[in-house]
Parts: C-alpha cells; sequence; structure tokens
C-alpha cells in the first residue's frame, strides 16, 4: 500500500489513508484478509486505486459492498448516506442470551463532518 502512496493509520492495521500534499484525506481503505473495502467522496481515486492495485496483484471487483464480517451495509446515493447495521447479528446474540439490545447511536467527527451510526433491530 505504501507504494501506491498510502499510509497505514495508527488507530487500525487494517486502515489505509491516501492524502493530499495538504495532508486532507482523498480516500481510505479497509484491508481485511483478502478483501479491500476502498471509500472516498471521490469516484476518480477509487476508480485510480482499482487499477493501480489490479497492476500490483490480482484482484476481484466484487462492486458495491453489501456485507462485511457480519455487517450489512446499505448505500442512499440520494441522500449521500452509508447505514451499517447488525440486526441480524443482534438477535442472534440477544437470544442466545434470552434479552433484547439497542444501543444508543455512535457520533463520530472526522475533519468537520459527523457520522452516525446506529445499531437498530427490526420489528
Amino acid at each position: 500500500m505504501a507504494e501506491l502512496g498510502f499510509e497505514k493509520s495508527a488507530m487500525d492495521d487494517s486502515l489505509y489513508i491516501l492524502r493530499d500534499a495538504e495532508g486532507q484525506t482523498l480516500m481510505v481503505v479497509l484491508a481485511y484478509v483478502n478483501d479491500t473495502i476502498p471509500a472516498g467522496p471521490n469516484l476518480t481515486h477509487i476508480i485510480k486505486f482499482k487499477k493501480d492495485f489490479s497492476e500490483c496483484l490480482k484482484i476481484t471487483d466484487l462492486g458495491d459492498i453489501h456485507h462485511i464480517l457480519g455487517i450489512r451495509v446499505t448505500h442512499d446515493r440520494k441522500y449521500r448516506t452509508i447505514t451499517l447495521d447488525q440486526t441480524c447479528t443482534l438477535k442472534r446474540s440477544s437470544a442466545d442470551l434470552g434479552c433484547k439490545t439497542v444501543l444508543p447511536p455512535i457520533l463520530l467527527q472526522c475533519q468537520g463532518k459527523t457520522l452516525i451510526i446506529t445499531i437498530t433491530q427490526d420489528g
């Protein structure tokens, strides 16, 4: 990843960050075993990453992400939101423990933007 200009995050060994000359984040890549998940506001950077990465390793582009590590990922491009939920995992774990689990939202702020992560339970 360093050869492609990415630096490893100090917080998570599986997170790589691409920054511009001013230090602004252009995109991030989450790498887990043999999966990589590029994310960023500019599709051009993601397309370039996939092209450059495919020159280093044989890759298969599976398109938009829908699940990762038991987490369902839902995109709403109109409202520019991404929802992460573990409803199935929570239901399974809660049932095993004989209880219902509903957690409050998690708020993350990065570069002046707020990301709200909510864990919901269907039904």
